[in-house]
């Protein structure tokens, strides 16, 4: 029986001088695994907490124009931690974006 499976969030945004920002955030999933033993008592329980992943949000602009975007993951038990995404972008104005 699995008792809990849940993604959790929490972030923060720094305002860094005149139009830039940076925000940072955070997730994480874990689970709670409990497991009743089939003894004649009905009392033993296997339980088992474990934290699956952990990831990091980055994101932020230098000023109106330049914004970048930096997210990771780490899987436990996977090894290093993995990019999710790495972008840069120069916002010329709403119709023109590289």
């Amino acid at each position: 029986m699995t008792l809990g499976m849940e993604q959790t969030q929490a972030g923060a945004t720094l305002e860094i001088g005149k139009g830039a920002s940076l925000s940072i955030g955070a997730g994480m999933r874990a689970g709670l695994f409990a497991t009743g033993d089939a003894s004649p008592d009905g009392d033993s329980w296997s339980k088992d907490f474990d934290v699956q992943s952990i990831r990091l949000y980055m994101g932020g602009k230098l000023n109106d124009h330049i914004k970048f975007t930096f997210n990771t993951e780490e899987i436990f038990s996977d090894g290093p931690v993995d990019v999710l995404d790495a972008i840069a972008q120069f916002e010329y104005s709403p119709y023109f974006n590289v």
